[in-house]
């Protein structure tokens, strides 16, 4: 019986690679916790390019409130520093994302309960030491109704862009797609509301947002046209 043995090798490879199972251990852990009596949590992390990564999340001071958490580690995981942010009506605050630009400066964006305004957008600067530079809440005109990021990015100028969802008071129970545009200083250069059309009520609800070399923001997430949802893109 002849014998492919070139098959029978790569057959072979291939039935090492399936069945050979990988340790990898961990070169560092690092745990924060914070002041408060209940628990923290990190919802994203991103690197700097210089071997530094900024996590952030909230941390449940005692209360059991939540307030933004920002942490930048080196790449050795120690902590460099590490900040909160409490917002306006002293209730609960969280980030949801993180981007830094070339200068090492942090972008923090999530959400903080406004009191009658519900849940309005929040968008923290700091510097690469953590000294912070401004902050800036954005509340539709929608004003008792809830706003939430969900992602962010940034364009070569520093320019900032935050999507996410915001809900019309003209029907209770729906969402839009909102994206805003920042400037580097914090000013709103433009915003972006998506409602999709002949749906009257329903959930548009991005997810997540990416910009080119030109700054042109493209944004996607689910759109219901009135009985289900269909995947939704927009530039």
């Amino acid at each position: 019986m002849k014998i492919n043995v070139a098959k029978f090798l790569l057959t072979s490879s291939f039935l090492f690679v399936a069945f050979t199972t990988w340790s990898v251990s961990p070169v560092w852990v690092n745990y924060y916790q914070g002041a408060g009596d209940n628990s923290d949590r990190f919802n994203k992390i991103k690197a700097d390019g210089q071997g530094n990564y900024v996590a952030v999340g909230y941390t449940i001071k005692t209360g059991d409130y939540r307030d933004f958490l920002i942490v930048k580690f080196n790449s050795n995981g120690d902590t460099l520093w590490w900040r909160t942010k409490n917002g306006k009506d002293f209730m609960d605050d969280e980030a949801v994302d993180v981007v830094l630009d070339a200068l090492g400066n942090v972008y923090a964006c999530g959400y903080s309960d406004g009191g009658n305004s519900q849940d309005d957008i929040l968008l923290v600067k700091y510097d690469a030491n953590g000294n912070e530079l401004y902050d800036t809440t954005w509340n539709n005109s929608s004003y008792y109704m809830d706003d939430i990021p969900v992602a962010m990015a940034i364009d070569g100028n520093q320019n900032i862009f935050i999507t996410g969802s915001t809900e019309p008071d003209t029907a209770k129970g729906s969402n839009n797609f909102i994206t805003l545009k920042f400037n580097s200083s914090g000013g709103l250069i433009w915003q972006a509301e998506y409602n999709r059309p002949s749906v009257t009520s329903g959930k548009d609800e991005a997810a997540s947002i990416a910009v080119d070399s030109n700054g042109d923001a493209y944004i996607t997430g689910r759109s219901s046209n009135g009985s289900d949802d269909d995947i939704v893109t927009i530039k």
